[in-house]
């Protein structure tokens, strides 16, 4: 029985420290952004590139050409900041201190043309649960275009 017990503890330890070793990969470094970035095609439709990755998801992260494609259209951003404050998702709360966006261009192909919607896409599962703030975001020079 006690050698149970024993085989027991020493194997949650180990799973409390691959997925403390897991979070600390995505979070806390460049690794985890490149990827986590890796991971969105193969559960999108979503192509990524990005020229130039610095920081980490945990704090202060800075991309530099970053493109998304997708069947109905193209974003280009030459320059994405984000400052997130981890601590708060422990209460519920995915906070952004800073959101700062340069040089933004949507093009999207529609065969009838329609107004732009920005409403944000429906989250499901554990990510529906949390409240998102931005106390600060700056989009600099925005451009839209339809393509025919």
């Amino acid at each position: 029985m006690k050698r149970w017990i024993v085989l027991g503890s020493a194997l949650t330890a180990l799973l409390l420290a691959l997925f403390s070793w897991a979070l600390y990969f995505l979070f806390w470094t460049p690794g985890g952004v490149h990827w986590l970035l890796g991971k969105v095609p193969q559960y999108s439709p979503l192509k990524i590139q990005v020229d130039k990755v610095t920081g980490r998801i945990a704090g202060d992260l800075e991309m530099e050409g970053l493109q998304v494609w997708w069947a109905g259209g193209r974003l280009n951003i030459q320059r994405l900041q984000t400052s997130l404050q981890p601590q708060h998702l422990l209460r519920g709360k995915i906070l952004f201190e800073k959101i700062l966006v340069k040089k933004i261009s949507l093009e999207e192909k529609q065969v009838k043309p329609e107004p732009l919607d920005l409403t944000l896409p429906r989250v499901t599962g554990f990510l529906s649960r949390l409240d998102l703030e931005i106390r600060s975001l700056l989009l600099e020079e925005i451009r839209y275009r339809i393509n025919d």
